[in-house]
């Protein structure tokens, strides 16, 4: 039995929530397991997040690294692209049934590599998108997708 569970809790349709885990890890309790909740919508909250997940399983000094290295590589990653003169139009998914497109921090992420996100506002959730077919009119590049098996090897499919 585990003495902690971490779940990420951002209330989507057909994902398990705080109230479910809770429900069903009831025989857990007699071990006293800790069930934390985080629901980070931007890359800022999971810098913050892994703090207090280091924070929680007493490994602080692997929590910093990680978390220096990360700021390090979004730097990185922002100061070479920003000299690109293609931008490129990215569709992300989260999920296919249903459809929702990445929000929280995934426009964030497409942003530092280069990318426009067409769905999805930065810190906000996800929300259903429009159906596939419509992405080759609105002119996408990239489309890739979380939970999905891709057809290349990066997990980006081209559109069009």
């Amino acid at each position: 039995k585990p003495d902690f569970i971490f779940m990420q809790d951002l209330n989507q349709s057909g994902v398990i929530n705080s109230y479910d885990l809770k429900k069903n890890v009831e025989n857990f309790r007699e071990n006293d397991v800790q069930i934390v909740f985080y629901s980070p919508n931007s890359l800022k909250e999971i810098i913050e997040n892994i703090r207090l997940i280091g924070t929680i399983l007493d490994c602080m000094e692997g929590a910093s690294a990680l978390i220096t290295d990360l700021k390090i590589r979004f730097k990185t990653f922002k100061e070479e692209n920003l000299q690109r003169k293609y931008t490129p139009k990215v569709a992300f998914f989260e999920r296919i049934n249903p459809i929702y497109y990445g929000g929280n921090w995934i426009p964030e992420i497409i942003e530092l590599a280069g990318g426009k996100s067409i769905f999805g506002e930065s810190g906000k959730h996800s929300d259903y998108a429009l159906a596939m077919c419509d992405l080759s009119r609105l002119g996408v590049d990239q489309a890739g997708c979380f939970h999905v098996q891709a057809s290349s090897s990066d997990g980006w499919l081209p559109v069009g």
